[in-house]
Order: C-alpha cells, then structure tokens, then sequence
C-alpha cells in the first residue's frame, strides 16, 4: 500500500510553494507559524481598538437614554401632557418628532412627559400636546421652538459627549433636590 502524496501548497504565512506532511498543514515552518500567530494577534487587537472607536449612533444612542431619562425625572409629578392623566412612569414625548425635525431631538422645550397611550397609540395627541405645551413654557417660547424646527443642527462627537455629561448631573441635581 503506496502512501498518497499531498499536492504543493502556498504557505499563507511567507507565500512560498511548500510540501505539507498532511492536509491540515498550511504553513511551510516554524517560523511562518510564529509570524502567522502574531498576526491573528494584532487583527484581533485591530478589532478590539475598532470596538474602543464608537461611532456617533452609539454615542447619540447612550445620549438619548440619559435625556429621556432627565425628562421623566423632570417632570416626574407632572401629569401627561397630551390628555392631563397621572402617569407613574411616562415616555419622553417629542411634540416635533425625531425623523422629521431631528435638530430638536434633545430639546427640553420640545420633549415631555406624557402616557404610553398618548406617545405611542394616538402618535403624540398633537392638537392636545400644542394646548397644554402653551400653558407650560409659554407662548412666545412655544414661538421660538416652531422656528428651531425649521433650522438644521447636527452633533459632534464631543458635544454629545458633554451633553451626556450635562443631563447625568442635571438628573443628579434633580434627584438630590427632591
């Protein structure tokens, strides 16, 4: 019985044609092996330091859950604002919406406290919303958000950052002065 021979491989380390000794040999030497294990080492390092560098989603994403959570703190004793009904835990309800006007994602004139029934099943209780949103802030200053829905505003990385840090201890304050 004549041993079958193995055909001629390309080292994936140096890239020379090697003979291998059986078929889960893909590296001619020693030395291809230690080089080949360092480099699965540095592409594994490549891609932890790619999991370091967030990109803004993730730092908008993390900045979104700190506001809506500075907004419930907020207006904690607050009734809904669209329907006046006691919520115990409301949603952070945007009067402009998020996809249409996102310059006013994190604006607290725009975002209140109001019930999941209103924010999610009657989309915001608009026409209620504007109502009770004048008696709170005031018609001039309801005015003044109608003009910056119509202005673009984009955020750095570094200004969500410092927003981030800004609601942590505005929630804080909030918490300690209750």
């Amino acid at each position: 019985m004549s041993k079958k021979s193995i055909r001629k491989r390309k080292c994936k380390e140096c890239g020379n044609k090697f003979e291998p000794m059986n078929n889960n040999q893909w590296l001619c030497s020693y030395e291809c092996v230690k080089g080949y294990s360092d480099e699965k080492k540095v592409n594994k390092r490549v891609k932890e330091i790619k999991k370091e560098l967030k990109d803004i989603k993730y730092y908008r994403n993390i900045l979104q859950a700190v506001f809506n959570t500075y907004i419930r703190v907020r207006d904690e004793k607050e009734p809904c604002i669209s329907c006046g009904c006691r919520v115990v835990k409301g949603h952070a309800s945007h009067y402009y919406s998020v996809g249409a006007h996102p310059s006013l994602r994190f604006d607290e004139y725009n975002v209140n406290k109001s019930c999941e029934k209103c924010n999610t099943h009657l989309h915001g209780n608009l026409i209620e919303y504007r109502k009770r949103l004048e008696k709170k802030i005031g018609r001039i200053k309801l005015l003044e958000l109608d003009k910056r829905a119509r202005e673009e505003r984009k955020y750095s990385i570094d200004e969500i950052k410092e927003m981030i840090k800004e609601y942590r201890s505005k929630i804080k304050f909030l918490k300690l002065n209750k």
